[in-house]
């Protein structure tokens, strides 16, 4: 399969599909292919659950925040109300857009992620790192330039504001445990 992973093959042969279906139709469509989505209301199942969970889960209960690799692998995050906003602005276009990146553009390591969420906390915890562990790409970026040039959708809520807003609803739910 290359470069591309099963689940992004699955995400295209249903975006086909769906092409396939408003063509038989005359439907509009726009499908949002979203990167990295963060917030309250994430998934903190300890097995399926993605890393800012994880790590918000492992430090509230005060547990020393995993890190597969050399934590070096550079990712971008939205804040889910960021995500909203810009599906809200695409369905308002009211036409057939087709596929829409949708993600954030302000690239983090996994390192430096994960000790945000550590200081945020205020507690005197450090990552762990498991080498050898499955580190996925090295470099995962959304080009949004399509989202933008159609909305004029820009971020609003920086990193650091956004994790501390979702560790606190984490922490205040009492879903961390």
């Amino acid at each position: 399969m290359g470069a591309c992973t099963g689940a992004a093959w699955a995400k295209r042969t249903s975006e086909i599909a769906i092409q396939e279906i408003v063509k038989e139709f005359g439907l509009k469509f726009v499908v949002g292919r979203f990167s990295n989505l963060y917030g309250p209301g994430d998934d903190m199942n300890a097995q399926t659950a993605h890393l800012i969970s994880n790590t918000m889960r492992a430090v509230a209960n005060d547990a020393n925040p995993e890190i597969w690799g050399d934590g070096s692998q550079r990712r971008t995050y939205l804040y889910v109300t960021e995500a909203i906003d810009a599906v809200l602005r695409l369905m308002e276009r009211d036409e057939n857009l087709g596929s829409v990146n949708i993600g954030g553009q302000v690239e983090v390591s996994v390192r430096d992620l994960v000790q945000q969420i550590i200081e945020i906390s205020e507690k005197p915890l450090q990552a762990h790192y498991r080498e050898g562990a499955p580190t996925g790409l090295s470099r995962k970026l959304l080009a949004t330039t399509r989202l933008v040039a159609l909305t004029g959708f820009r971020e609003r809520v920086p990193l650091r504001e956004g994790l501390e807003r979702a560790y606190e609803w984490h922490r205040s739910s009492r879903v961390l445990s």
